[in-house]
């Protein structure tokens, strides 16, 4: 049933005539009772003269009652007036409740309780036992009557009894009663004797599944900033348990107050994080995953953890999937750790708050020269001046967060353009950016070739200068690997012949014949220029300097190698 439902069901309950009892009954933390407090709160506050004035009120749980006795004495003594059901102090209306009651009794009764030792001026506390019961057998009349926890009632007192207890309160005193309990945790018996009153006992049966829009409307703090973040992804889960609900509710809150001062997307990042975990922390679903699932889910991609987790595997990755989970991040982690403990370590989470932070503002940044190419794709306009602007503009002032890619993109556009200058100038303006910020691009291990030989060279040159690389990394990282440019070529030709001897001769096994063939390769490029065949004679020229110095060299270069003064 609905929330709308349930209210007015209970709401024309409470203002019949008639008197009655209602059964609202749910599964563990769906919110039964919180739904009832809530009720009565904005009962309390109705000004319709639907409900009468002077109706009072009692709530009741059946934890630790043993008798009928221990029932009725509790109810008589949480008796408030419907209008004052959020006032705390339960001596006040333990003391109300007895002058009210004392002034309906005639004299003759009054005699009889006389001889019960009480005293309006002794603490709730000391009130006798005996009053209590007398008094309340006078006093629990037309009243409205909360009796919650059914199922957690002693075993000392039957179903049955406290069913025709509440029956006597209905039809002899004109009480109305609602009775909250979870079904599921009545034992076998208790079940089936709760079925045999059912029909004589209770007049409506109302089944408490209220959806999660419903439960996220009985949270306290809605006001909080952080209240609509929650709704988001408690709405993805789909939870229905409010228990569940009001912990990830409260760890956002905590979360929100130790991330004072950054951005909402950063919360949101957190609150996202807090829902899940605590979720699939708490959750008794089988079909939702574990969160050792959600911490190491990058090891369940292999065949071995699908046939481990068997029919449950589609049903964890589809969760995650429509959640847009994908890896554990250590925020992930620092957030399980404090939804296990019930608190966070501040300063930590607060370190992982900073890289996040700046993640979002890569993301934005990033989207910013992104959109550049949408001005590309999206007309056949000839509009190539304002392209050309608005990807100059938009590159220098998100220069920080542009990729190597992107300035290889963006430059080969504006030489498609014939904005050489401008693409010069684009290329001069990352380098500088690069060497201001201690950065170092190593093309070798890009993953994506670099199109635009300008940029190629810029960066080589301002890796050697940067690193102050030597003759071995120029050749072994550059020569060899086929990513070498024409400053590469400048820096060998540039290298005296006694670098060269002591390259070569720290060269062990086939790399050093290996290496110098690849070297020799520049004698065969074709068109020659000077450049080539200056590399040539200085690796000529130290092979031979090396072959002088013993016989079994000189057998090496000039018989192995074919190296000779002629070559």
């Amino acid at each position: 049933m609905t929330k709308q439902i349930i209210e007015k069901e209970l709401h024309k309950l409470i203002v019949q005539d008639d008197s009655g009892i209602a059964a609202l009954y749910a599964p563990w933390g769906n919110g039964k009772t919180h739904f009832w407090k809530d009720f009565i709160q904005k009962l309390s506050k109705d000004e319709s003269r639907e409900v009468p004035r002077d109706l009072r009120y009692s709530y009741i749980s059946l934890f630790g009652m043993k008798s009928l006795k221990d029932i009725r004495n509790k109810i008589f003594e949480n008796t408030v007036p419907l209008s004052k059901v959020k006032d705390d102090n339960p001596v006040q209306g333990y003391m109300e409740n007895v002058a009210q009651s004392l002034s309906c009794i005639d004299h003759k009764t009054l005699k009889l309780l006389s001889k019960v030792r009480f005293s309006l001026r002794v603490p709730y506390v000391h009130f006798s036992h005996e009053f209590s019961s007398a008094i309340s057998d006078l006093s629990v009349r037309n009243m409205l009557i909360c009796v919650d926890d059914f199922e957690r009632k002693s075993k000392d007192i039957s179903t049955g009894e406290i069913l025709g207890c509440l029956n006597y309160l209905k039809e002899e005193c004109n009480c109305t009663i609602v009775i909250i309990f979870n079904q599921e945790k009545l034992l076998e018996d208790e079940k089936i004797e709760f079925d045999k009153f059912n029909e004589k006992v209770i007049d409506i049966n109302l089944s408490f599944d209220l959806s999660t829009n419903d439960l996220l409307d009985l949270l306290d703090h809605k006001n909080h900033p952080v209240y609509r973040h929650v709704c988001k992804y408690i709405k993805k889960i789909g939870s229905k348990n409010l228990r569940i609900i009001s912990k990830i509710h409260a760890l956002s809150i905590k979360l929100s107050s130790i991330l004072q001062g950054f951005d909402e997307e950063v919360i949101e990042v957190f609150v996202k994080s807090a829902c899940l975990f605590c979720y699939c922390n708490l959750t008794q679903d089988e079909n939702v995953p574990d969160t050792d699932f959600l911490i190491n889910i990058i090891t369940y991609y292999s065949q071995d953890a699908r046939d481990k987790l068997g029919e449950k595997y589609p049903f964890y990755m589809s969760f995650v999937e429509d959640y847009d989970y994908r890896i554990a991040q250590e925020y992930d982690k620092l957030i399980l750790e404090g939804v296990e403990k019930g608190f966070f370590d501040d300063e930590k989470l607060l370190e992982q708050a900073k890289i996040v932070s700046d993640q979002i503002k890569s993301d934005f940044k990033r989207n910013e020269i992104a959109e550049i190419w949408s001005l590309i794709r999206g007309s056949f306009d000839n509009n190539a001046s304002e392209i050309t602007d608005t990807l100059i503009s938009k590159y220098k002032a998100n220069i920080a967060y542009a990729t190597v890619y992107d300035v290889d993109a963006a430059s080969e556009l504006l030489e498609v353009l014939k904005e050489t200058d401008l693409a010069r100038d684009m290329i001069d303006y990352y380098i500088e950016h690069l060497e201001e910020n201690n950065k170092i691009i190593n093309l070798n291990k890009l993953h994506l070739g670099i199109n635009n030989k300008s940029l190629t060279e810029a960066i080589n040159n301002m890796t050697r200068k940067e690193q102050n690389l030597e003759l071995k990394q120029v050749i072994e990282d550059r020569i060899i690997k086929q990513t070498w440019d024409d400053s590469d070529l400048e820096f060998l030709g540039n290298v005296d012949e006694a670098e060269y001897i002591k390259y070569f001769k720290s060269l062990k096994g086939e790399s050093l014949f290996a290496t110098i063939k690849e070297l020799f390769k520049f004698d065969r490029l074709t068109p020659q220029n000077d450049l080539y065949a200056k590399i040539t004679n200085q690796v000529k020229n130290s092979l031979l300097d090396i072959a002088k110095e013993s016989d079994i060299n000189k057998f090496r270069i000039h018989t192995m190698l074919g190296v000779n003064e002629e070559k």
